[in-house]
């Protein structure tokens, strides 16, 4: 879980949100788990804010959403 939680930090750093992080949008770089990296795949919902800005848009999986999300 560390890379992945490292991954999103570094991410935030630079000022890009994912909007659409899930399992399915982690991918492994070997079938061996030991020797795998993982890495963050679709960042087509992605985008950058400033330092104050906010994300105001609706996007993201129906799935994975809050249902106060959807509604």
């Amino acid at each position: 879980m560390a890379p992945i939680f490292d991954a999103v930090i570094y991410c935030h750093k630079l000022g890009l949100i994912h909007r659409d992080l899930k399992l399915e949008n982690l991918l492994y770089s070997h079938s061996k788990q030991q020797q795998a990296v993982v890495k963050i795949s679709d960042f087509g919902l992605s985008r950058f804010l400033g330092k104050n800005g906010l994300a105001t848009s609706i996007v993201g999986t129906p799935g994975y959403c809050a249902p106060e999300i959807i509604h």
